[in-house]
């Protein structure tokens, strides 16, 4: 097929080689490169020809992607006449325990600006029918796009030692923990099944060092390929899924793994899983006591094991295969359409690079930063700045840590006047901030596209006041300072269109903020 239109996939992943990141960017990428009209190249924000490419590519698509400076990439798209869409593959306003209390997903200013940024897009993506539901009220071009896998031939296994097991991250810790007593009586009732667990082995060690040394097996978490090699030894594949908000909203891929994989699926009974159990091709479990029912039924009759696993596999092959990824080039034709392809394509493809030095030098000098050593990460934002002077990731915390630390004078630290520098906003921003005069503030100010960075420098400036809180809402709803601050001086007042406004937005997207939810009735 005749290629005609670059994509580029943008991400903040470092693994590249775990699920998440090969089932939302690595294989839809892939397929739609082999068999669609495109061209994808899947491109790190780190990535030195990150904003080059983002800003000339027919179709942008940003997953989970809340970086201040995409802001400013969206608004130069849109003068282009160039569509983006943004992909929603978690719930960012229920996140689980597992996140940690500094991961960047957890700040307010990362939420408001996901939220902002699929509503200021061409369309949203979604990976669940949970997360469509809920956030696409955003975007009246919203999809639902599920994931997929390729299912190799059925291959038999023998009888015993009958192999049942898990696998997963540390942040499903209370998924497998809810049945673990489960299946260590499973194993002290049947001395010919075997337990078998991939992923922390920490989880492993705590829940499952009891078990006889010859009914576990222990794999340390890899890859994806990896994670399908240890299904392949599998009879039964475990899905525990505790009953909360961001669960709900996870995607089925566990039970399309199993299916894929010749593995007879034991799920939860959750929302995500319910449309499999109902067409029987996987069993369900309430309570650990049923779970132990049914492993025992397993045994005692094989051939309902067998049936199981053909049906399963039958749906994942004909159904959930990956030119299922296909259904996508409608809508990804929808948004370029009446767009002339404006990149010369070999030129592009041939110029771009993993850069996985200059990606893990970024990625270390904001460590650094965070950590408030702060010559340290200068030291290295410097040394990538000289040698990529168009770089303009690496000048902005180049500058940006100069500035902080006083090492240079203002001047020495406007950024680069370039179309592909999508950084400049920010830089501005900070300038501004440390303006040593009006005239100073008003010049850096005025050097700021983004309306609705300029007004909330204003608000720290001159103070909130309910105008400047609606100025700064009409560009971004969802900018908690402002919501807050309307909800003080609207608690006061009398019931209005405006206080029951605020209060659906705090409660929807801001549910922690009891207090002032509370206080606007």
């Amino acid at each position: 097929m005749k290629k005609q239109f670059l994509i580029v996939q943008a991400h903040w992943y470092f693994d590249t080689h775990f699920g998440e990141y090969q089932h939302r960017i690595g294989f839809p990428g892939n397929y739609l490169t082999e068999s669609g009209p495109y061209v994808v190249i899947n491109c790190h924000l780190f990535h030195p020809d990150f904003a080059q490419l983002a800003l000339n590519c027919d179709l942008l698509i940003l997953h989970m992607a809340y970086q201040p400076e995409i802001q400013q990439l969206i608004l130069k798209r849109n003068l282009l006449k160039k569509p983006t869409l943004i992909e929603i593959a978690d719930d960012m306003i229920a996140l689980g325990p597992w996140v940690t209390s500094d991961h960047p997903l957890r700040h307010p200013m990362a939420r408001q600006n996901l939220l902002n940024f699929g509503r200021q897009c061409e369309g949203i993506q979604f990976s669940s029918k949970k997360l469509k539901r809920k956030f696409k009220d955003l975007n009246s071009e919203s999809r639902l796009f599920k994931n997929h896998v390729s299912a190799p031939p059925m291959t038999s296994r023998p009888k015993f030692p009958f192999r049942f097991g898990w696998g997963g991250s540390a942040g499903h810790f209370d998924d497998i923990k809810s049945i673990a007593p489960a299946i260590h009586q499973f194993c002290a009732e049947h001395a010919h099944a075997v337990f078998c667990f991939m992923g922390h082995k920490g989880t492993f060690d705590q829940l499952f060092d009891a078990l006889p040394d010859s009914q576990k097996v222990y794999v340390q978490g890899g890859s994806i390929q990896d994670y399908y090699s240890f299904l392949s030894n599998l009879h039964v594949g475990l899905a525990p899924l505790k009953e909360t908000a961001f669960n709900e909203a996870r995607s089925d891929v566990k039970y399309i793994e199993y299916a894929a994989y010749g593995v007879a699926a034991v799920l939860a009974d959750a929302p995500v899983y319910r449309e499999h159990i109902k067409a029987q091709r996987s069993m369900m479990f309430h309570e650990p006591t049923d779970l132990l029912l049914l492993l025992n039924d397993f045994i005692k009759n094989p051939e309902r094991l067998g049936d199981l696993t053909k049906k399963a596999h039958h749906y994942a092959s004909v159904y959930r295969s990956p030119k299922e990824y296909g259904r996508r080039i409608p809508f990804y034709n929808l948004l370029l359409e009446g767009t002339t392809p404006a990149l010369d394509l070999r030129n592009t493809f041939g110029t771009f690079t993993n850069a996985q030095a200059q990606i893990e030098t970024m990625r270390f000098g904001q460590a650094l930063y965070f950590k408030s050593k702060k010559e340290e990460a200068l030291k290295l934002f410097s040394d990538l700045h000289k040698e990529f002077p168009e770089y303009y990731l690496a000048e902005f915390w180049f500058k940006k840590t100069s500035l902080e630390l006083g090492h240079a004078n203002m001047a020495g630290l406007l950024p680069t006047s370039s179309p592909s520098n999508i950084y400049s906003d920010l830089m501005f921003h900070h300038l501004a901030e440390y303006a040593t005069s009006d005239n100073q503030y008003q010049y850096f100010l005025d050097q700021i596209q983004n309306p609705w960075r300029t007004l909330s420098l204003l608000a720290k400036k001159q103070g909130w006041n309910q105008d400047l809180a609606h100025r700064t809402l009409a560009y971004n709803p969802f900018d908690l300072e402002a919501l807050t601050v309307l909800a003080r001086i609207l608690a006061k007042e009398k019931p209005s269109q405006d206080k029951r406004i605020v209060r659906r937005m705090l409660r929807r997207y801001y549910p922690e903020q009891e207090r002032w939810i509370r206080r606007l009735g």
